[in-house]
Parts: C-alpha cells; structure tokens; sequence
C-alpha cells in the first residue's frame, strides 16, 4: 500500500468553503460589535458632561439600569466614589474584569483619558446622587457617568465550556480581533489557490 503525496493545493482548495465562512462570520460578528455595543459606548462617553473630582451630580434612573461611572484622574486608582438613593439608601459599587473595554479598546474613548473605574445598578425607580473624589494629594481630574461596559455574566469556553470568562472581556477581545482575523483571511482568499474551470 503507498500513500499519496501530500498536495497542499488540493488540501488549500478543500479548505476555502470554510475559510470563506470564517471571514464571512468575523465580518458579520465584528460589524454586530461595534454597531450594538462599541459605538453606543463611545456615543454615551462623548454625550456626557463631566464633573470635577470632589462634586457631586444627580442621575435618574430606573430599577435595573446600569451606568458606568468613568474618570480621568492621573492615578485612577486612588479615585473612590459614593452614591445614595432618593430614600437614602446607599448605591453599591462593582468593578470590571481585569481584562476589557480599557485593555482593548481605550483608543476609542473619547474625552482626554477617561477610563471606566465602577459600575452602578439602581435597585429602584428615582434620583441617584453620585460623588466621586481622589484621594491624591493634588486631585486633579474628571468624572462622567456614561453607559457600562462591566456587562455581568461569563461564558463557558473551551472543549467542556469549563472555562468561565467575563462577557466584557469576551465582547471587548472580540472587537479587536474579528476585524483583524477577517484582514489577515481577505488575502488568502483572493490570491490562494481555485479549482480549474472546465
């Protein structure tokens, strides 16, 4: 019995159905992306009227939204924030996977350095009082409550979806990589090898 040679022509050929699915599916998910998620994103930020470090700003809202409250101190880290209610109760804070929007996608945030620090879920209808301060010695810097990119909720990856990983984390690699993987295929595609007509 004697193998047959390998020909990577044929093997290219075989192939291309499923290259052009891959290109065809990172065009389709990275124009979803950006169009339902990036860019809204982008829209909420540059709509927004940012505040000085130290004020303190009212927001209406209703049971379940979420903002994201973004800043742009030097040292983002030293900035804390605090909310209450119209009732006075107090709003809680949370904050976003290590990897996301600001890793990836910082370059699409308008504004001069702002960067999502928390995120705020109103629990009922009505005002929320927002003030966030620096802890800094010289509290230079801004804040804007604008839309959240800490979407809650992971999704299972891998062969057994074992894997949990943030769906922030996930969307914002996503809009970064989709468009890069249909660039690298568009050359394959157009200079690879075809059948023979006829």
């Amino acid at each position: 019995m004697t193998n047959k040679p390998y020909d990577g022509r044929a093997v290219a050929i075989e192939r291309r159905p499923m290259l052009w699915a891959m290109f065809g599916g990172s065009i389709l998910g990275a124009a979803l992306l950006w169009v339902l998620w990036v860019l809204p994103i982008a829209a909420s930020v540059a709509n927004a009227t940012p505040i000085p470090l130290g004020a303190a700003q009212d927001v209406q809202l209703r049971a379940g939204d979420q903002l994201g409250i973004w800043t742009s101190a030097p040292v983002p880290g030293l900035v804390q924030c605090a909310a209450t209610q119209g009732n006075g109760e107090e709003v809680g804070f949370s904050h976003g996977p290590t990897t996301g929007w600001d890793t990836t996608l910082w370059w699409v945030t308008p504004g001069d350095g702002f960067t999502q620090q928390f995120k705020i879920a109103a629990q009922t209808d009505g005002p929320i009082s927002v003030r966030c301060w620096s802890g800094a010695a010289d509290p230079e810097g801004d804040y804007l409550i604008a839309d959240d990119t800490f979407i809650g909720g992971t999704i299972g990856l891998g062969r057994s979806g074992a894997n949990d990983y943030a769906l922030s984390a996930v969307l914002a690699i996503g809009a970064v990589l989709l468009p890069l993987l249909a660039l690298a295929l568009l050359p394959v595609l157009i200079f690879g090898p075809r059948r023979n007509r006829g």
